[in-house]
């Protein structure tokens, strides 16, 4: 947020509270995407996928070493799950060394990219995942925009088609 006084200049920047209000709406963006991405997927449209690979096995070790050495319990497998993972920052949520470990934990994994293939995205535990709702236009949202509007033409085009046949075949 920005303040300005009476002659319009910035006097003061902070951030703005996040709020409940924006939990939902970030909820309803990321299912948005889920579907989309899920949705051109299952109809074999070539999309832009946001991706996301797990973590690098070395990378997460030694993050759990460090996690482990502040006593936090991790189940070590073969494939953690994010959830895993949000578990263990959960344990030290309320202490002052939280924010230092959930950022050696982001170092840890992998950087979500843009990617013609679907891996899924990790960091969400989402199978397919794309930018569609992205506040800030890019340009592979854009072109799962334009993919997504070529697509739904064609079947309405096709639908119109049926129905000037059905209307034929009637009179």
């Amino acid at each position: 947020r920005v303040d300005l006084d009476d002659s319009g200049n910035p006097v003061s920047v902070y951030p703005e509270p996040r709020t409940f209000a924006n939990d939902i709406i970030e909820s309803f963006m990321i299912a948005a995407n889920e579907y989309i991405a899920s949705y051109a997927a299952s109809q074999k449209l070539p999309i832009i996928y946001r991706v996301h690979d797990r973590p690098d096995p070395d990378k997460l070790d030694r993050f759990l070493e460090l996690a482990s050495v502040y006593g936090l319990r991790f189940k070590r497998s073969a494939k953690p799950s994010a959830k895993d993972l949000a578990q263990l920052l959960d344990q030290a949520a309320s202490e002052p060394y939280a924010p230092a470990l959930s950022e050696l934990l982001l170092r840890s994994m992998a950087k979500a990219e843009y990617s013609a293939g679907n891996i899924g995205h990790f960091g969400l535990a989402s199978a397919h995942y794309c930018h569609f709702t992205s506040p800030i236009r890019r340009y592979p949202d854009l072109y799962v925009h334009r993919v997504i509007k070529k697509h739904l033409d064609s079947r309405l085009g096709e639908k119109q088609k049926s129905v000037r046949t059905a209307a034929a075949a009637v009179a």
